[in-house]
């Protein structure tokens, strides 16, 4: 599953890259209390912040017009966090990226 997750993740920052600079991916992990904490964090277009609680819904796209897919990727994503009693979030500013992020309990890990 943190591997399809990543992926996911990964796949994104690059389709809504900013045409106008070199794309940047940074990948972090640490240990929290509630378990593993994963995040991906990329310098692309960004998410409005009216837009961000939809970004895990199934079927919505940031950028129609500029990027090919279904909308269904984070929904997935969504689902497969939520199933395994994980948590995930997103932060963004428009025009200057967003992070990705998602925890997941140590005993999913094993």
């Amino acid at each position: 599953m943190i591997e399809q997750v990543i992926t996911n993740f990964l796949t994104n920052a690059i389709k809504y890259h900013d045409p106008d600079r070199q794309c940047e991916i940074t990948i972090t992990s640490e240990k929290t209390d509630f378990g593993s904490r994963y995040s991906v964090k990329d310098n692309g277009i960004g998410i409005s912040e009216e837009n961000l609680d939809k970004v895990f819904h199934a079927f919505y796209r940031v950028d129609e017009e500029t990027v090919e897919g279904d909308g269904v990727g984070l929904a997935i994503i969504n689902r497969a966090i939520d199933l395994q009693g994980g948590k995930h979030s997103v932060e963004s500013t428009l025009g200057e990226g967003s992070t990705f992020i998602f925890e997941i309990p140590d005993e999913l890990l094993v």
